[in-house]
C-alpha cells in the first residue's frame, strides 16, 4: 500500500511540483456510454450509477475524473442529420471538439478515448478499419496536443465500443447488423491497440448491453470501471491491487 501511495504522490507532483495538493487529472472522452445514458428508461443514469463516478471512486483521492461525454459522438465523422442533443452535424464529430476539451482540463494525465460506437451506425458505416482510422486519429490529436504535464503528451488508454446487440428500437436508429458489426470493430481494434502499443479495454470482455442494445444497465458501471482503472493504473505505473478484470454481469 505504501508504495501504491508513494507512486500516486510523484504521479500527483509531476502536473504542478510547487502544487503538491493538485489531483492527477483523466479526461474521459466518449459518447452516450460514457454520459450515462439508461439502457431503458432513456434518461441519464444517477451520477452514483455511472461507469464514470465508479472510476472515480476506484481511483481515490487524488484523481480527478472528468466525464465527457455526449449522445452520437463519432469518432471524425460529422452528422448531417444531427441529434437528439439538438446539435449540428459537426457538432457530433469528435475530433472537431477534442483539442478544446483537452486544453480546457489540462494538464491531463491520462485521457480515455472511448469512441466508435456511432461509426456503426449504417450512415457512417464503411468497415471496422474505418473505424479504427477514425481513434488512430484521436490518438495522434492527444499524442501532439501537449496538454499533459509540463507540456507532455497525455497518456492514452483505448476503450472499445459495447459488443451491441439488435432491437428494434436500435434499428431505427441506424444500427443495422450492429452485433456483427461491433464484433469486427472491437476486434479490429484491439489488434491495432496492440500493434500501436496501447492500452485496451475490451467492453464485450467485460459487461453486456441492456435492454436497448447500445446502452448499460446500472449493474454493469462498476465492471467497465474496474476495467478502465486498471488500464489507468497501468499507464501510469500504479500497482494495482488486483491483476484481474471483473467478469461480465
Amino acid at each position: 500500500i505504501r508504495s501504491v501511495q508513494t507512486r500516486r504522490r510523484r504521479v500527483i507532483q509531476m502536473i504542478e511540483p510547487s502544487c503538491t495538493d493538485e489531483v492527477v487529472q483523466v479526461l474521459c472522452y466518449g459518447d452516450s456510454n460514457t454520459f450515462g445514458q439508461h439502457a431503458s428508461s432513456y434518461n441519464r443514469l444517477p451520477y452514483s450509477h455511472r461507469w464514470t463516478t465508479k472510476v472515480q471512486e476506484m481511483m481515490g483521492r487524488g484523481f480527478n475524473i472528468v466525464a465527457e461525454g455526449l449522445n452520437g459522438r463519432t469518432t471524425v465523422l460529422d452528422d448531417p442529420a444531427g441529434s437528439e442533443a439538438m446539435l449540428s452535424g459537426e457538432g457530433l464529430n469528435g475530433r472537431r471538439f477534442l483539442l478544446p476539451c483537452l486544453h480546457s482540463h489540462k494538464p491531463i494525465a491520462v485521457v480515455v478515448l472511448a469512441l466508435g460506437c456511432n461509426d456503426l451506425k449504417s450512415k457512417h458505416y464503411y468497415g471496422p478499419h474505418n473505424v479504427v482510422s477514425g481513434v488512430r486519429s484521436l490518438v495522434a490529436d492527444v499524442k501532439k496536443s501537449g496538454t499533459g504535464p509540463a507540456g507532455s503528451a497525455p497518456h492514452v488508454v483505448v476503450v472499445s465500443p459495447p459488443l451491441l446487440r439488435s432491437t428494434p428500437a436500435n434499428a431505427t436508429w441506424g444500427f443495422d447488423d450492429c452485433e456483427t458489426r461491433s464484433r469486427a470493430t472491437i476486434d479490429a481494434l484491439a489488434a491495432a491497440c496492440k500493434d500501436d502499443d496501447l492500452h485496451f479495454v475490451d467492453l464485450s470482455m467485460l459487461a453486456n448491453v441492456g435492454g436497448d442494445g447500445i446502452h448499460f444497465e446500472a449493474n454493469a458501471a462498476p465492471q467497465i470501471a474496474g476495467g478502465v482503472s486498471l488500464s489507468v493504473k497501468a499507464v501510469l505505473g500504479i500497482d494495482s491491487t488486483s491483476s484481474k478484470s471483473p467478469s461480465p454481469a
